[in-house]
């Protein structure tokens, strides 16, 4: 089997997109008064994987969603920016609490299910 890390991945990568990614990552460097982990992690990856690197460098930043983080750890919603619509439109809580009966309901006969079922739902009343 091939070791992935001797593969390579860059031989088919435009020498100018090369150019504007190193500009850019400069860019970001003076902006930010020195490298980040990100640009870290870039820069070595870009090594191994050009397009891969310029493919994470280039996402942009959720602007559509936003969560919303209760006073208890199960009260987290995520809420549409743009509609102001949570993905519960309940008590997230309540929701997941529901889903774990009905798990418990509708799948008790098989045990291996049923013990994850119950692992997550102790992980959840320690929260």
């Amino acid at each position: 089997m091939d070791n992935i890390f001797h593969k390579n991945y860059n031989h088919q990568v435009d020498p100018n997109a090369v150019k504007e990614l190193h500009n850019a990552i400069d860019q970001d460097i003076k902006a930010n008064g020195g490298t980040t982990p990100f640009i870290n992690n870039i820069i070595a990856l870009c090594s191994i994987n050009f397009i891969l690197a310029k493919a994470i460098y280039d996402l942009k930043s959720n602007s559509k969603f936003d969560v919303f983080a209760g006073k208890s750890t199960l009260d987290i919603n995520i809420i549409n920016t743009h509609t102001k619509e949570p993905i519960y439109s309940g008590s997230p809580a309540q929701h997941t609490q529901a889903m774990l009966d009905k798990f418990k309901k509708e799948y008790a006969l098989y045990p291996s299910l049923f013990s994850t079922v119950l692992v997550m739902e102790t992980s959840i009343n320690l929260c």
